[in-house]
């Protein structure tokens, strides 16, 4: 019967073969991945003598300092995900997805698994096992949405292979079918798609299968290495979106969730075959790390552009990359990054967190020496552009300003948009994203993927182009076939400028546009719009969107207050009218809201409007800290 089984599994993968343009010789043989796999478990990321290596580093008394607050962090997630309620085989407000179930289990059997490998505890041990029973006993996966068996293979297969030799044979064996049967097999039917695609569901996809394969292959040597063989074969794809300064099209919060599949799918064929089989080869996913850093500005907050947020992301998968290649300056960051979240009491409910043990050097890394001011993905897909007064002053300046497209997977229609730091604060912000289980109840009305010119998702509000700090000519959307680049670019000490090119996104509406953001003598900011060729008489809107209360309006001049501190906007126009002041929008009525949009308390959106009247356009604003 398996031999049938494999026969079926390996006529899937032969048709569809073809559509995934597989190389004509493959990195990988068959062969290889069956016979070169350590047959012992624990080989999930570590084996036997690394959980016992992990031991011995935590309770070393040199270590206390650096090893127990987050030995004892995890122990404590443990003990409260002991007293969980069980796990629910139930969709999400949309009824589209159990991807909360998925995550809850993962979390469950890293918390609960490493606190058993650290303390012997035999409670972390059943709790680790009941919740993987548990899903195993659901009737499926959610396999329509992919990323949900994805996912919850990753969390059967962590305990299955962790606690192998605690198993009985009935439970081994019904974790395993489940595995192949709930995630493995039901990838390779005809019509995934996520192995053709160049975005976030290629690096989870594969990433979460190809740890589920490693830890089967000596019971599903034929299914289990076809998975593998097929990631390592396709996951290029996504590595090859980082390119060629290490700047992920999606954004910071997606940069997360599909690098940190992308690196733990390496990490565990680093641990099981002694090597990623060349997918980080030189591949600019090592460096964005760093970009990520340059992303986030002073107050701890990323650049939240299209459908991301502005939380920092832990992502333990870079304390691997940073040992593989032998960079401790990218581990240092991120363990500053970790340490700055949990003494400001954030939420460190990441479902990879215990794993970060496995990969903290015993010593402290050192920070890297010196970075740039400034960051720009030049040639990038989807690039971006930062500047800040300086790394280690929390009232430094700092502006971002993102090009590209909004045609991009979970792009907005915010090509030119900008954030703006200065004393601490915020100033100019982005909405993020909407909520999507929200707007999919409203599917017959609406879609979040119809990204056409005229598609629905423009008139989710977060999406469309009035929600961000954009010009707007005739209240038109930006072209979503356009493509802003990036242009000239200074770093220098008493200037540093970036100029982006939105000609093609405005193309039905002027002849040239362009848009610089600057730092000027360390002290001020400037956004400045150069438009030609808009013709008579168009009405052209200039808005920031902002947390920050309006103090005073004196005709060109603005002054907000935020967190005990002010910044002063001014403008200065030339071939328009003049406004008579600044306008302050609400964020709720103007335009009103939609039944699927969710409410923006606490927000608003200053700006101003005015009407061409000459050829050439020009518009500077200067913020300038008090």
């Amino acid at each position: 019967m398996r031999l049938i089984v494999h026969l079926l599994s390996l006529f899937v993968v032969i048709q569809i073969l073809p559509f995934i343009e597989l190389n004509a010789e493959p990195i990988v043989t068959i062969e290889k991945l069956t016979s070169e796999l350590p047959l012992a478990h624990p080989r999930l990321f570590t084996d036997a003598d690394g959980f016992e290596e992990l031991r011995q580093k935590i309770a070393a008394p040199e270590n206390k300092v650096r090893f127990e607050w987050l030995s004892e962090f995890i122990i404590q997630r443990a003990d409260e995900l002991l007293d969980a309620p069980a796990l629910v085989y139930e969709k999400d407000e949309s009824g589209r997805r159990i991807l909360h179930v998925s995550r809850d289990l993962l979390r469950r059997a890293t918390h609960l698994g490493m606190a058993y490998k650290l303390t012997g505890d035999s409670a972390y041990r059943d709790g680790a096992i009941d919740a993987a029973l548990t899903v195993c006993a659901f009737p499926d996966w959610n396999p329509a949405h992919f990323l949900d068996p994805s996912e919850m293979v990753v969390g059967v297969a962590i305990t299955y292979d962790w606690l192998y030799d605690e198993l009985t044979d009935a439970q081994r064996s019904l974790m395993r079918e489940s595995i192949c049967d709930k995630a493995l097999r039901p990838s390779l039917e005809p019509h995934r798609w996520f192995r053709s695609v160049h975005h976030n569901w290629n690096q989870v996809c594969n990433g979460g299968l190809t740890m589920a394969a490693i830890a089967v292959m000596e019971d599903e040597p034929a299914l289990a290495a076809q998975i593998i063989q097929m990631a390592i074969e396709t996951i290029p794809l996504a590595t090859e979106q980082y390119e060629p300064n290490g700047c992920y099209p999606e954004g910071p919060t997606y940069w997360c969730y599909g690098t940190q599949y992308n690196l733990l799918m390496c990490a565990a064929l680093d641990a099981a075959y002694g090597t990623d089989f060349g997918i980080l080869r030189d591949s600019a996913l090592a460096q964005s790390p760093l970009v990520i850093q340059h992303l986030t500005g002073p107050s701890g907050k990323t650049f939240n552009y299209s459908d991301n947020n502005t939380k920092a992301q832990s992502c333990p998968g870079v304390l691997w990359l940073a040992d593989f290649l032998g960079n401790p300056g990218i581990a240092a960051l991120e363990e500053q990054k970790m340490r700055a979240l949990y003494d400001k009491g954030d939420s460190l409910d990441v479902r990879f967190l215990p794993l970060r043990l496995l990969w903290m050097a015993a010593q402290a890394p050192s920070l890297p020496e010196m970075m740039p001011l400034s960051f720009q993905d030049l040639g990038g897909r989807n690039p971006v552009a930062t500047h800040r007064s300086s790394w280690t002053d929390p009232d430094a300046l700092f502006v971002a300003i993102k090009a590209g497209s909004p045609s991009i997977n979970h792009g907005h229609m915010d090509t030119g948009a900008f954030v703006l730091e200065a004393k601490g604060v915020r100033w100019a912000i982005d909405l993020g994203k909407e909520v999507y289980a929200k707007v999919e109840l409203f599917k017959d009305q609406v879609s979040l993927w119809d990204n056409k010119q005229e598609g629905t998702r423009w008139d989710i509000f977060k999406n469309g182009p009035l929600s961000h700090n954009i010009l707007l000519i005739d209240a038109q959307r930006q072209s979503i076939d356009g493509h802003a680049t990036l242009e000239a670019f200074v770093d220098d000490e008493d200037y540093r400028s970036s100029l982006v090119d939105l000609s093609s996104l405005y193309a039905s509406q002027v002849d040239h546009y362009t848009r610089r953001v600057s730092i000027v003598d360390q002290s001020v900011v400037e956004i400045e719009d150069e438009v030609k060729g808009a013709g008579y008489g168009k009405t052209i809107r200039w808005a920031m969107l902002t947390e920050a209360d309006v103090a005073h309006v004196e005709e060109n001049r603005i002054l907000l207050k935020q967190d005990g501190q002010q910044l002063e906007l001014s403008f200065q126009l030339e071939g328009t009218t003049v406004p008579l002041a600044w306008t302050v929008y609400s964020t709720n009525e103007h335009p009103p809201l939609q039944v699927w949009d969710s409410p923006n308390p606490g927000t608003r959106m200053i700006g101003f409007e005015a009407s061409s009247r000459e050829a050439l356009i020009r518009i500077r604003v200067i913020a300038r800290p008090q």
